[in-house]
């Protein structure tokens, strides 16, 4: 469940926010960071923030607690939340075993985007640097997407919702 404001104020602020499922408990979870579009397409940099959610409950005080920024509080309380789409997925991840003691996630998500009535399926292949060199994850991802024939996705789960919305 994806959640932001009637004008998408969280997401033109670098912002995500989500609930999701950790092992059947549900959890908030807010993203900031930006995508770096020049030097390494696709490559995404941010904090992520996660806190219980009682359901029902309020979204913004929780991540608070943990840390989340006065920026994330100013632009969620400046018009009501409310729920935009879904996502399902089928999660498989892996920690991959790098030179130089670098260790990455990597997790491959199988599912689809779900907007209203309207549905898309999906495929994403996430690297995550746990520890390391982040050249080392760079080359790797791109001798993965050489071998495979990949190309990086350029849009936001939000940007991929808003097409799908705006889709006959």
């Amino acid at each position: 469940e994806f959640y932001d404001t009637d004008n998408w104020s969280l997401m033109s602020r670098g912002f995500s926010l989500s609930i999701t499922r950790s092992r059947q408990i549900p959890v908030i979870e807010l993203q900031q960071g930006l995508r770096l579009r020049r030097e390494f397409p696709g490559l995404y940099e941010g904090i992520q923030y996660v806190a219980p959610y009682e359901q029902e409950g309020d979204m913004v005080e929780p991540l608070m607690l943990r840390g989340a920024p006065q920026s994330f509080r100013e632009t969620a309380s400046s018009a009501p939340l409310r729920h935009w789409f879904d996502t399902v997925a089928h999660r498989l991840s892996t920690t991959l075993y790098l030179p130089d003691r670098t260790r990455v996630s990597m997790d491959f998500d199988n599912g689809e985007l779900v907007v209203d009535d309207k549905r898309q399926p999906t495929y994403y292949l996430f690297f995550e640097l746990l520890f390391g060199d982040v050249e080392l994850l760079l080359n790797y991802c791109e001798q993965v997407q050489e071998r495979f024939g990949l190309s990086t996705v350029q849009l936001s789960r939000e940007q991929m919702a808003l097409r799908l919305m705006r889709s006959r």
